[in-house]
């Protein structure tokens, strides 16, 4: 209370009551000057957490693009490495077929070598059977000629048949080159394609990793947009209740300033009439 109030309420004679209103309006005065500029920080802090919300929601929309433009490229990651998944399973197929062609050719290439082998080994006994024979065979053989044709023919036809033989070997030889070269080429193609599916899932990894720490930061700015709409709605109550205050008083101060000055004006009649 006032000391003009106290003064009032024990009885007390006012001396100078002007003086006492004055420093009375001062003080009050200047207690609604520091509320009025309590409210003018307070709206200022109010305009600065609205910018700052601005841009929190602005960074906000700014992560979900990010984010979804992260599970984009991670959907299409995915679909393409199922695709080289497929494409991988597909060549194991071809590969597998021509694995299984190179050994029926391998086992042909066997065969005509073992042939190849015998119809030389024929081709030598034949050979010493004809210098071992002698000029009387020879003779024998001369005197008859379809003998002789048998006998002369069959080196002719045995080497016929060792070049028609020598020629197939050939022939499969190249074809298996071929497909050596092939399956070579197959494996190179399976080797890269494995390397690019490495690279792909370690790609696939970091966007994961981004994808996280996009998320983290997501939450942690939520965290400080949920505190800064706090202590806006705090500040906003704390303004409000002010403002009441305010007023209030300014409403006890009115109410009571028509009083007081009609209590010092009996008191100082008082004072005058006791004087007299």
């Amino acid at each position: 209370m006032s000391p003009l109030g106290v003064a009032v309420r024990k009885g007390i004679p006012n001396k100078n009551p002007k003086v006492t209103i004055r420093a009375e309006r001062e003080t009050l005065r200047a207690s609604t000057l520091q509320l009025l500029t309590d409210n003018d920080t307070l709206r200022a802090s109010k305009v600065d957490m609205t910018a700052t919300v601005k841009c929190l929601s602005e960074d906000k929309d700014a992560l979900r693009i990010a984010l979804s433009n992260a599970t984009t490229e991670n959907e299409d990651l995915r679909a393409l490495i199922e695709a080289l998944n497929g494409n991988v399973k597909d060549l194991e197929t071809p590969i597998e077929t021509s694995n299984r062609a190179l050994e029926v050719e391998k086992a042909d290439a066997d065969k005509l070598k073992a042939s190849n082998n015998n119809l030389s080994k024929a081709n030598k006994d034949l050979e010493a059977r004809l210098q071992r024979a002698g000029p009387a065979e020879t003779s024998d053989a001369a005197s008859f000629p379809s003998l002789a044709n048998d006998t002369m023919n069959h080196p002719a036809a045995y080497i016929k048949v060792l070049n028609l033989v020598t020629d197939e070997i050939g022939k499969y030889t190249r074809a298996l080159r071929e497909e050596h070269a092939r399956t070579r080429g197959l494996k190179l193609c399976l080797e890269g394609i494995a390397a690019d599916d490495a690279f792909l899932i370690s790609s696939a990894d970091n966007n994961s990793r981004d994808f996280a720490v996009a998320t983290h930061d997501k939450i942690v700015l939520c965290e400080q947009l949920a505190k800064l709409r706090r202590a806006f709605d705090q500040a906003k109550s704390e303004s409000v209740v002010l403002e009441r205050e305010v007023a209030l008083r300014v409403q006890e101060r009115m109410k009571r300033a028509p009083q007081q000055a009609s209590k010092a004006s009996e008191s100082t009649t008082e004072e005058v009439d006791m004087e007299d």
